[in-house]
This record gives C-alpha cells, structure tokens and sequence, in this order.
C-alpha cells in the first residue's frame, strides 16, 4: 500500500492561535438574544418535533464567532448567525415525520425560521 504524502498546514500552536483569536470575537447582547429567540422557535415550532437543545444555542454562538474571525472582524454581525444557523442546527432539529415524508427540508425551516424573527441591527 502506498503512502500518502499528507503536507503540514497548520502546527498545533497555529491551531490554538486561531482558538484564542476566535474567543476574543465580541458578541453584542442583542445578537445573544438573536441567538436565543432562533433556537426559541425552533422549540415552538409547528413544524419541528424535537427542537434544538440550550447546546445549539452554544454552537451557533461559538461558530457565529468564528465566522467573524474568518471575515477579519473582531465583534459578530447579525449575517455570520444567519451563515452559520443551517450548517449549526440542521442536525440538530427533527421534523415531524409526516412533513419530511411529504419532501419539507429541515434547511427550509431553519430560513423560514430567520426570516421571521427580527434582526437586531
């Protein structure tokens, strides 16, 4: 069997470097409470049998910041949650059955989801 030939990107001290850049990322006390009135509906949605968990509220918070820091920003804006929100919480939402038979997309809850709930600006 051949041996791949894998190059080194990044060093582990490269990879903690970029953990603290991302810690550092601010997040405005509305965008918080973004946070958590998405993960709300989801909860208290017609549509969803079992909502996301106070962990995805967690996650969402944590890869909204790092999508910040990808962009080269220090604070988040409301659009790194709304990025990161299907990817975040798409496996972490279930549909009630008879809706994911007749074809409905947990990623089409989800945008429906954000397009109802007030952005703060």
């Amino acid at each position: 069997m051949e041996q791949a030939n894998i190059e080194i990107v990044s060093t582990a001290e490269d990879i903690e470097g970029f953990k603290k850049e991302v810690e550092r990322v601010r997040v405005d006390e509305s965008l918080m409470e973004y946070i958590i009135a998405i993960i709300s509906e989801t909860r208290n949605n017609p549509l969803i049998d079992i909502g996301s968990s106070p962990r995805g509220a967690i996650a969402l918070f944590k890869s909204a910041k790092g999508c910040a820091a990808f962009y080269g920003r220090d604070f988040v804006i409301p659009e790194d949650i709304k990025r990161m929100a299907i990817p975040t919480l798409r496996h972490r939402i279930m549909l009630k059955p008879e809706l994911e038979l007749e074809g409905l997309k947990v990623e089409q809850v989800i945008t429906d989801i954000l397009s109802k709930i007030k952005v703060p600006r």
